[in-house]
């Protein structure tokens, strides 16, 4: 079955994830972009990103891999979590 509910998670300073997201949709995908301040915001918007189906979150490169761990750990086995990670 493809997976056809996505969701990316930028951290940076002055996001608040009651005003700052967006949802794309078409009738094959769908996509919710959550931006936030901090981890512990984070965390509240995987849970409601679960809650509401999503089978994929990316997370920006502002994640440490330490605070990926976590919200892989939040988000259970049944959804993938992806860092984006920049090359220096």
């Amino acid at each position: 079955m493809p997976q056809t509910k996505y969701a990316f998670v930028i951290k940076a300073p002055g996001y608040e994830m009651a005003t700052h997201h967006a949802t794309l949709e078409s009738p094959e995908f769908h996509t919710r972009v959550v931006g936030v301040t901090a981890l512990t915001d984070a965390l509240t918007a995987v849970d409601r990103l679960v809650e509401d189906g999503v089978e994929i979150i990316e997370l920006c490169g502002g994640f440490s891999p330490v605070e990926a761990a976590e919200i892989r750990g939040r988000a259970g086995p049944a959804v993938s979590v992806g860092l984006v990670v920049y090359e220096e």
